[in-house]
């Protein structure tokens, strides 16, 4: 019998979060400099509120959207590290489903594999990117906030409801009228990359 290296429900010192072999995850993870403040402090109590209501997460949600901070995210160069950073172990570690790119803050659903914990594959994403990036901007120093947020899939309405809360983020952030306007999503990006 095999043990999993999974630990289902753990916490990495700042956020609880859940991992588990063959599981769809909703990931999000932000700029170090996305939220002023008086609204990191209330956003870092909103998080690790074990009541963390729909109301709650609408409020975090909303602070993202309003583009605090550098917002270097949609820099063309800069967005192109970040997926590449994404496409570098997809099916191989996790299936990309959904992403989308925001000025301070990404969104991805990915499928978890077996024997590949989210931390590292989270932890692998920013390392690498970080490091492009940095380059990039000629700058060193924290670039993303030090943890990430996830919610697993538990079921296909919630499955649905995610894929398109990612779909539809740009237009709930006033970024574009349709969805398809948004060159920094999954659904747009291959489709541009394809007419070039």
């Amino acid at each position: 019998m095999t043990h999993s290296k999974h630990k289902q429900w753990n916490n990495r010192g700042y956020l609880p979060h859940f991992d588990a072999a063959n599981t769809y995850q909703s990931i999000c993870y932000r700029l170090a400099d996305s939220l002023p403040q008086n609204k990191l402090e209330k956003y870092s109590r909103l998080l690790k509120d074990p009541e963390l209501t729909n109301e709650k997460r609408i409020q975090i949600e909303q602070w993202l959207d309003a583009g605090y901070g550098s917002c270097t995210l949609t820099f063309p160069d800069i967005a192109k590290v970040i997926i590449n950073s994404w496409n570098y172990y997809d099916g191989e570690r996790y299936e990309l489903i959904n992403w989308v790119i925001m000025p301070n803050h990404v969104h991805i659903l990915i499928k978890q594999k077996d024997g590949y914990l989210l931390g590292e594959i989270v932890h692998n994403w920013k390392s690498y990117s970080v490091r492009e990036i940095n380059r990039i901007l000629s700058r060193d120093g924290q670039y993303w906030a030090p943890d990430y947020w996830d919610r697993y899939i538990r079921d296909e309405v919630h499955f649905q409801r995610v894929f398109d809360y990612i779909s539809n983020n740009p237009v709930k952030a006033n970024l574009v009228n349709e969805k398809e306007e948004w060159k920094f999503s999954m659904i747009n990006y291959f489709k541009q990359t394809k007419n070039t």
